[in-house]
């Protein structure tokens, strides 16, 4: 019931029904639509991030993912791009130090590159990928599941309450990094999503649960 009420209230702020909406008709359109999860600080507090959706526009020609993932919802692709088109003159104040690239006419000519450069404005992508890690988990005496090298505090909280580590495995896992780009580079360096590591294969078997 608390999740389901989290999940109402970001749903509500962010008037998520036109992002589904929109989503929806490109489906029924272009055969493919999609909104987005981001984290966005509040105006009241600048350490203080909310979670808010966001509508893809025109996800079928801007939206590409991992050609290899099998699943319907894409959870198994590697990697993603989302690209956007900026003015020039928003980009060359956002990016002083990064000039606009152009393309030799033979590049234009096999249309490789002609939608990155054109009509004033510069397309730049983001490039979501996920990078393999290695996390430490713990199995507790109260039979959660936690991440040792992520949770200290609980840790610390829960040993005074006389719960305890009765298992600890190393898991491979991943976290997801974006990097934004232009035509022919990287603008910035990777920025970490905010959601916590996936697990890629279960912990404890049945335990896991």
């Amino acid at each position: 019931k608390i999740y389901n009420g989290l999940i109402r209230n970001i749903e509500g702020l962010s008037k998520a029904e036109n992002s589904y909406d929109l989503a929806y008709d490109e489906l029924v359109t272009g055969g493919y639509g999609g909104w987005r999860v981001l984290t966005e600080y509040t105006e009241d507090d600048p350490f203080v991030q909310d979670i808010r959706i966001h509508t893809i526009d025109s996800a079928s020609t801007s939206l590409f993912f991992d050609p290899a993932a099998k699943a319907y919802d894409k959870r198994d692709a590697k990697f993603a791009f989302l690209t956007s088109l900026m003015p020039i003159a928003d980009y060359q104040a956002a990016y002083p130090d990064e000039p606009e690239v152009s393309f030799d006419q033979e590049e234009f000519s096999r249309g490789l590159c002609n939608s990155w450069f054109a009509n004033e404005t510069v397309r730049l992508s983001e490039y979501w990928v996920k990078v393999p890690v290695t996390r430490n988990i713990g199995l507790m005496s109260d039979g959660r599941i936690l991440d040792l090298d992520d949770e200290k505090d609980v840790l610390d909280e829960l040993l005074l309450e006389g719960v305890t580590v009765i298992k600890d495995q190393p898991v491979k896992t991943h976290k997801v990094v974006m990097y934004k780009m232009n035509g022919s580079k990287i603008l910035n360096k990777p920025s970490e999503w905010a959601g916590k590591y996936i697990p890629l294969i279960p912990a404890f078997g049945k335990v896991a649960r």
